[in-house]
């Protein structure tokens, strides 16, 4: 790259960027400045070249270039083109015609526009999607390549009617799922977009923004279900506990006062995760309140990007204060559901017994979709479909979707976990977690973000569910988790003060992390991380974090995790 400024006396300076010219990445190249179009043109066919960097800028002797090139032959022989000057509609008509990208782009005229421009065959070592803009603001840069999970490969400032702009390239960053999840969702075309699926511990398959935060809708009550079921766990609450709230709506807003209705604590939590009722959502929120259930999230959950500022169904509110998700957020804040790191296993199973799941009586979208790809995926193999009912046997999900029209706009979004047996280590069988998540956020009312966003949901999992199949191609009606071989042993003493030893038995060697958490799931020590023999293994805790400071007196929680196994105990430490 070469650009071309005048230091703060007028003198004409250079700033380049150079690599290595040795080994792989040796050329044959050149560089010229301050030539015309006619030099650049003969450099070119007396080099048998192409260029790759241009330049231009007034001169003294009117318009001049400053180039790159490099010799079109052997690896880097490629189709392209080079225009100068030229208007928006031939440069782009061109590209049509010819199957060419942009390599080089640089703003000419932002009157006219025209530009000057470097293209290549998008044959030429081309990803599956790239993008082009210009008159870009500082501002919107990172967005534009945040959605569409990509890389800046050239960039040119300019200033127009006293505003800076940018003109950009941008290449695919990401994955094939990924990229083809930017395409069901249509890359942002209408409103912003993300879709995120990675594996509880594990591998990450898409990652379309994660990191944007969205209007949740409906789909943040699982922050809601979190708090209130951890009230539960601790003693604070009781499932059989009566909850009087109001059902006086006004549209999908509960507005408070008569009627009302008294239901079993239990019954509040099925009705707001599987009715995705707000009225008994506004009864859990009226108990425990707005800053309390953020506080569980962010603390808790580790959810640094998740505020929950509004009641849900009212939409003055949702303008005014909106809440706030991002897919990392709530795709973590199931890793550590499923791995019993904020819920005890217990707990665990009622959280997902009161959500949409496989079970659900006239379950809605993503069950009927989910169970028609595994028959789909299983029969594009072969397989017989008593093969795909037997992985549908065999699997566990719970999710939780969410849905606004806020100002003629819609926010469309669903969260959840999907669990698939895996047969490779067979006889033992392993289960795989996938937490996921989708959005469209801010899109035209006419258009189809639901249809969107079912569809990357749905089409996410086609890749995991062919993994699956495949480890358990026959007899899969037969599986039977096998018993967890790894055992976590009492405590002792327990209560205890000041310190209590804990043991493990392993079959055999293998990785373990043994660690303390504090009711809140905070992680308050590492007890024993790494590979360890097989056999017993006796590990003390002596009352301290992992700082050396004593802890206060209380309930902690040892967890033991071994491969896919999750052993969990209570400890009481009295002072």
């Amino acid at each position: 790259d070469i650009e071309r400024y005048l230091d703060p006396a007028g003198g004409e300076r250079f700033a380049v960027v150079m690599v290595p010219n040795v080994g792989d990445q040796a050329k044959a190249w050149w560089y010229y400045a301050g030539i015309t179009t006619a030099q650049i043109s003969g450099f070119l066919s007396a080099n048998e070249a192409r260029l790759v960097d241009i330049e231009s800028y007034d001169a003294s002797g009117g318009r001049r270039y400053a180039v790159i090139m490099i010799r079109n032959s052997g690896e880097d022989a490629a189709g392209w083109g080079w225009f100068f000057n030229t208007d928006l509609a031939t440069l782009t008509s061109w590209m049509q015609d010819n199957n060419m990208r942009l390599l080089e782009f640089e703003m000419r005229n932002p009157g006219g526009p025209t530009f000057d421009a470097v293209l290549i065959s998008r044959n030429f070592h081309t990803p599956k999607t790239w993008w082009w803009y210009y008159n870009v603001p500082a501002s919107a840069i990172n967005g534009l390549w945040q959605q569409a999970a990509s890389r800046i490969t050239d960039i040119d400032t300019y200033v127009h009617n006293d505003q800076r702009y940018f003109n950009l390239v941008m290449l695919s960053n990401a994955n094939d799922l990924t990229v083809q999840m930017g395409q069901i969702l249509d890359w942002g075309r209408d409103g912003s977009t993300g879709a995120f699926l990675r594996e509880v511990n594990g591998t990450q398959y898409a990652y379309l923004q994660p990191d944007f935060i969205f209007e949740p809708a409906s789909s943040l009550k699982a922050v809601h279900h979190l708090h209130t079921m951890r009230e539960v766990m601790s003693g604070a609450a009781d499932l059989n506990d009566l909850v009087t709230y109001s059902v006086n709506y006004n549209g999908s807003c509960p507005q408070g006062g008569a009627p009302f209705t008294t239901q079993t604590l239990r019954e509040t939590l099925r009705r707001m995760m599987v009715n995705s009722d707000n009225a008994a959502t506004k009864g859990i929120t009226d108990i425990y309140g707005f800053n309390a259930i953020t506080a569980t999230a962010q603390l808790v959950a580790g959810m640094s990007d998740t505020e929950v500022n509004h009641t849900l169904g009212c939409g003055n509110e949702a303008v005014v204060n909106p809440n706030q998700l991002t897919l990392r957020d709530i795709t973590h804040m199931y890793g550590l559901i499923e791995t019993q790191v904020v819920l005890d296993e217990p707990n665990r199973d009622v959280y997902y017994s009161l959500m949409q799941n496989k079970n659900t009586p006239g379950a809605w979208w993503f069950n009927p979709n989910l169970r028609d790809l595994v028959n789909e995926v299983a029969g594009n193999l072969g397989m017989p479909q008593a093969t795909a009912d037997a992985l549908w046997s065999n699997m566990r999900f719970a999710w939780k979707p969410g849905g606004y029209t806020l100002n003629s706009r819609d926010y469309i979004s669903v969260g959840g976990i999907v669990t698939f047996p895996d047969c490779t280590g067979w006889p033992t069988l392993r289960q795989r977690h996938y937490s996921f998540g989708v959005f469209v956020h801010n899109a035209d009312t006419n258009d189809d973000a639901f249809a969107r966003v079912s569809a990357a949901a749905k089409e996410m999992f086609r890749g995991r569910i062919e993994a699956a199949l495949l480890s358990c191609p026959t007899a899969v009606e037969d599986l039977v988790p096998v018993a967890q071989s790894v055992t976590l042993g009492p405590a002792s003493p327990n209560p205890f003060n000041p310190s209590t030893q804990l043991s493990f038995d392993l079959p055999r060697d293998q990785d373990v992390r043994l660690a303390i958490y504090d009711m809140r799931g905070r992680e308050v020590a590492v007890l024993a991380a790494g590979q360890r023999a097989a056999g017993r293994h006796e590990v003390r805790w002596n009352g301290r974090d992992g700082a050396g400071r004593n802890v206060p007196a209380g309930v902690y929680l040892a967890r033991l995790v071994v491969g896919d196994q999750v052993e969990t105990q209570k400890l009481a430490l009295i002072k």
